[in-house]
C-alpha cells in the first residue's frame, strides 16, 4: 500500500506564522507556532507539499449576486464589478483573482471574488508553495455563522452562508477582547452584504482565541446572539 504524502500549512495564527502537518482524510496537527511576522521568516520547513494560506489582510473579498447561473461568466463580471468599485490587479503580478460560489439558483448567483494584493518576497514562504488558498476558508463553519479571530495580532471577521465562505475582512483592530468598534464593522458589512443581495443573519458567533478571559459581550449585545468563546479549529 502507498504512503500518504503529507501536507504542509503555512496558517497565520494569533501572532506568528504556523506550521500545520497532516492530511484532509486524517486532520492537520499543530507543529510549530512561531513569533515569525512574515512567511518569509519561518524556518525548518518539513518536506511534503506546502500549502501557504493567505491571511485575510493580504486581499479583498468582493461579495456579490449576478443574475445569471452561466459559470463562464462568472469571472468577467466580477472584473467589471471590482473596476468599478477601483480594484485592479497587477496583470503582472500573475494570478491574483479567484471566485468561488457561495448560493446558485437559476439564473441568480451569490459569488465571493476575491483580489488578493502583489506579494512580495516576505509574503512567500522560503521554500516556494505547491499551492495557495485564504486563511478563512480552512475553518469549519455551519450554516449562517459569524467568526471573529485574530491573525497576527490584529482582529478579523468572517460570515458564512449556509455553510459556505461568503464575506471576510481584516480589521486594524487589536483589543484584547471584541470591542464596540469591531461590531460596527461588522455591522456595516453586513448592511453591505445586504446591498448586494446577500441576506446573512449569523445564528452562531464564534469567537476563537487561546486566551483565557477574553469575552464576547460585545458582539452578544451588538447581534443578540450568544458569543461562544473557543480556540480556533484545526484547519
Amino acid at each position: 500500500m502507498s504512503k500518504t504524502t503529507e501536507s504542509i500549512l503555512a496558517l497565520p495564527g494569533e501572532s506568528g506564522w504556523e506550521i500545520w502537518t497532516g492530511t484532509p482524510a486524517t486532520g492537520f496537527t499543530l507543529k510549530t507556532a512561531s513569533a515569525a511576522i512574515f512567511p518569509n521568516d519561518l524556518t525548518d520547513i518539513p518536506g511534503g507539499d506546502l500549502t501557504l494560506l493567505f491571511p485575510v489582510k493580504a486581499f479583498t473579498a468582493v461579495p456579490m449576486r449576478i443574475s445569471s447561473d452561466d459559470e463562464a461568466l462568472f469571472a468577467d463580471l466580477a472584473a467589471l464589478h471590482a473596476e468599478r468599485l477601483g480594484l485592479r490587479p497587477d496583470p503582472m503580478a500573475g494570478q491574483l483573482t479567484d471566485i468561488f460560489i457561495i448560493e446558485k439558483e437559476p439564473e441568480n448567483t451569490a459569488i465571493l471574488s476575491v483580489l488578493l494584493k502583489s506579494p512580495s518576497d516576505a509574503d512567500i514562504t522560503p521554500r516556494s508553495p505547491k499551492e495557495f488558498d485564504l486563511s478563512a476558508r480552512v475553518y469549519p463553519l455551519a450554516g449562517d455563522s459569524l467568526a471573529v479571530w485574530k491573525e497576527l495580532g490584529r482582529w478579523v471577521f468572517a460570515f458564512s452562508h449556509k455553510g459556505k465562505l461568503a464575506y471576510c475582512q481584516a480589521t486594524s483592530i487589536s483589543s484584547h477582547s471584541p470591542d464596540e468598534a469591531l461590531a460596527r464593522e461588522i455591522r456595516l458589512a453586513l448592511i453591505q452584504l445586504s446591498l448586494q443581495g446577500i441576506e446573512i443573519r449569523p445564528s452562531k458567533i464564534h469567537v476563537w482565541t487561546s486566551e483565557p478571559d477574553v469575552t464576547g459581550a460585545a458582539l452578544t449585545s451588538a447581534f443578540g446572539s450568544f458569543a461562544e468563546i473557543a480556540p480556533r479549529p484545526a484547519p
